[in-house]
Formats: C-alpha cells, structure tokens, sequence
C-alpha cells in the first residue's frame, strides 16, 4: 500500500474531521503569530502539515492547520523538508498538504476538532485541528481523483449571491462544488484560472466542468456524513444533495 500518497489525498478531502486522541511526537508552544479570519474566506489561503505515526498495526494521522495563525509564508512553506520533520516528529510519513485556497465565502456550524494545541514547523505556526486512527492493512479511499470519499463532519459551506462557483458533474448528473483550490500539482494555478479549468482536466467519460455565478446564496451542508472528490488538481469538491 502506498502509505504516502492514500493518506494525502484522504486529508486533503477531510478538513474538520473529528478527533481521534491525543497528540503524538508533537511539541505545542504559546502561540506568537496571529492572523484574523476575514468574514468572507474567498481566496484565503492556508496549509497543513499532517505527520503519521504508526505503532503495530495502528496508525494515526494529525492534522496541523495555518488558519487563524498566518497566511502560509511562501518562502517558510517551500523550505520545510519532509525528511527533516520525520526525524524531528518521530514520525512514520509527513505530508504537506498545501497550498490550498477557498473557494467558499463562509463556514458555519461544526466545530474544527483537534485539541488546539499550537506547533511551530519551519517558523510556521500551526493548530492541530484533527486525528485520524486507521489501521495500516486497510485500504484507504480517494486512492485516485474523481472517486467519492465519505467524510464525517457537520458543518456548512456558505456561498454567497453573485460568488462564481466551480462544478464537476458526473455520469449520473450528480453535481460537486467546489470547497478549495489547489497549488500542489501546479503552483501558479490562481482563482482566475479556474474560468478555463475544463480545458485542464482529465475528466472520466461522461463527466463535465462547469462554471457559473449563483443568483442566489448557496448553503452546502455535510449533515453528518460528506460525499467529496478531488480533480487532476487536487482541487476539492462535495456533493450537492
């Protein structure tokens, strides 16, 4: 099984998972940068470094988060090494999940999960916001993009009136909308480029990308239990219910 790669797509489609226990390796600190939220999280940008530990037959996976600390420093994200922050953490793997961005205005209701603790890796603060325990033997979903992965949280992507929204549509005309963008495939991919996104993708057969501005705000809720799926990008998307 490739540890590495299952597990990154899993947390890159799992922001607000819920937690799981106690931190592991992982140092906290008091917390020295401090960046405010903007009520509207379009274009807002963040990352998350996610180490793995494993023991036995069990593995955990901690989920460390910029939001509400910084912005992602370009020059301090593009100098962490993974290597480095395996021995440092005593862990297993460690993915760099980001940069990411928004694509929604507004989050409400569900609580980020995690215990708040504060790391600080590369001079990058981060709160740990989530714990994932898996067992090693199983096969993990998201293996590949486009495949629905089942993600438990309940909380609610607002998209506002007039917001230009990005959609993949399946075979069975089930509609996905887009939650974040990614810059890990390409680093120079901006908001602006998702206009000509279609053109990009290696979309399965009778899939299509779709793009428009809502006449109307857009309340996208988990309930419980999300349906989502990453792009050629690793752009995120959750299913419209």
């Amino acid at each position: 099984m490739n540890l590495s790669k299952n597990i990154m797509l899993l947390f890159v489609l799992s922001l607000m998972l819920t937690s799981c226990g106690d931190i592991m390796g992982v140092e906290g600190i008091e917390p020295t940068q401090s960046e405010t939220i903007p009520e509207n999280l379009l274009d807002f940008r963040y990352c998350e470094v996610i180490p793995i530990f494993i023991k036995g037959t069990n593995g955990k996976a901690e989920v460390f988060n910029t939001i509400s600390h910084n912005e992602c420093p370009t020059d301090l994200w593009e100098a962490l090494e993974v290597d480095v922050l395996k021995e440092e953490l005593e862990a297993r793997e460690v993915i760099l999940n980001g940069p990411r961005y928004w694509t929604i205005n507004e989050v409400t209701g569900g609580e980020i999960s995690g215990d708040g603790k504060v790391a600080n890796f590369g001079g990058i603060e981060m709160r740990h916001v989530a714990s994932l325990d898996f067992k090693i033997w199983n096969k993990l979903s998201a293996e590949d993009h486009y495949k629905q992965t089942e993600v438990k949280r309940d909380n609610i992507w607002v998209y506002y009136k007039g917001t230009r929204v990005y959609e993949l549509v399946d075979d069975e005309e089930n509609v996905y909308m887009m939650q974040s963008y990614s810059q890990i495939e390409d680093e120079n991919l901006t908001l602006a480029d998702l206009m000509d996104l279609s053109s990009r993708l290696e979309l399965p057969e009778g899939w299509s990308f779709q793009t428009r501005v809502l006449d109307e705000e857009v309340q996208l809720a988990a309930g419980g239990e999300a349906i989502v799926l990453t792009d050629d990008f690793s752009n995120t998307y959750q299913l419209v219910r």
